[in-house]
């Protein structure tokens, strides 16, 4: 009887995902697009994957990420796998990250060496608008500073020679910058001081922006008469 050759049944990506002794994930946050404020975009996600007929002997998962209608394949993880009771079905947990530098649609292509089985899964990445306060925001956050987050810092590596720097983004103007950090610039690059490399870091200071915001949104529709 001839064997059968292993196939993909489908494929996930979610914010998080945690395996459970009985061989099921628990997924949260199961989406389709990610969104960016600025290019590079560097973005982390779980991958949940499932396989029928795996074969007993090893075999070679590749996981590749390209943009839609492109030839041009980025390998993102590789894993050895095999069945050791073969024809049982299978999930596979990936925890994958991509460094996007533009908005587009992408496929996250997966292939077992050997065999012709593929499963692309779609993702689209959307540029967000830039995240603006209106004068009576910026009051509310004055006004409201011990209870809102009104600065944020984020510590960045050099791409290309790891020095590390904490820039700070902050909302008033009234305030000071904390100590040992660094404004972000209006540009969105910043020249490492350690190699010359231009550090783009507009997408960064867009999340941290965001998330600003969405702290302020939250407390304004908690506190109707502010």
């Amino acid at each position: 009887m001839k064997t059968k050759d292993p196939w993909f049944g489908g494929g996930l990506i979610a914010d998080n995902s945690r395996p459970q002794n009985s061989g099921k994930v628990d997924l949260h946050g199961v989406f389709t697009i990610m969104y960016a404020w600025g290019y590079p975009a560097l973005r982390a996600w779980s991958t949940v994957i499932t396989l029928f007929d795996l074969p007993k002997k090893q075999t070679t998962l590749h996981v590749g990420i390209k943009k839609k209608g492109s030839s041009h394949i980025n390998t993102i993880a590789t894993a050895d796998i095999n069945d050791q009771n073969q024809g049982n079905a299978h999930t596979i947990n990936l925890e994958l990250g991509y460094r996007f530098e533009s908005e587009g649609d992408y496929e996250i292509v997966c292939t077992l060496k050997d065999y012709k089985t593929k499963l692309k899964i779609p993702l689209r990445l959307s540029t967000r608008p830039w995240p603006t306060f209106s004068k009576k925001e910026i009051d509310v956050l004055e006004k409201n500073k011990s209870l809102i987050p009104h600065k944020v810092s984020a510590q960045v590596k050099c791409k290309n020679c790891s020095h590390s720097y904490l820039f700070e983004e902050k909302m008033l103007e009234s305030e000071e910058h904390s100590g040992g950090t660094i404004p972000f610039p209006d540009s969105g690059i910043y020249e490492c001081d350690n190699c010359g490399h231009n550090m783009k870091l507009k997408d960064i200071q867009g999340q941290i922006r965001a998330s600003i915001k969405d702290n302020l949104t939250n407390f304004l529709k908690s506190n109707e008469d502010v």
